[in-house]
């Protein structure tokens, strides 16, 4: 019995510490690949975020003609009024019905004494 379990650790053993490093030796491998991404990643952000178009005069005059165009197109489909008159209207219907109920309320109870 113990001639069996001292070939067993002979037979396991060396896989086990080979398991052991190599699982140590991938964590420090991913550890540094990861910090080398960060950096990379910060570096690239920092030199890309300078877009052309902040100093091309033509390019900015046709961004505002379209969003002058949009706005328009948007004012002529839209009417503000209209849908505020229709929230305000809905507010005030749902405002009478609540006051005429506490009203007809009132009249009961001073009806009744």
């Amino acid at each position: 019995m113990l001639l069996f379990n001292f070939l067993i650790n002979i037979l396991v053993l060396p896989y086990n510490e080979i398991f052991q490093n190599e699982h140590y030796n991938i964590s420090l491998i991913q550890n540094n690949t990861q910090g080398t991404k960060i950096k990379s990643r910060l570096l690239a952000q920092t030199q890309i975020h300078n877009p052309h178009y902040h100093n091309d005069p033509d390019l900015k005059e046709m961004i505002d003609k379209l969003n002058e165009e949009a706005i328009k197109k948007y004012q002529k489909t839209h009417d503000p009024y209209t849908q505020l008159k229709e929230v305000v209207g809905k507010k005030k219907k749902k405002c009478r019905c609540i006051c005429r109920a506490h009203v007809n309320d009132r009249k009961r109870i001073v009806g009744n004494v």
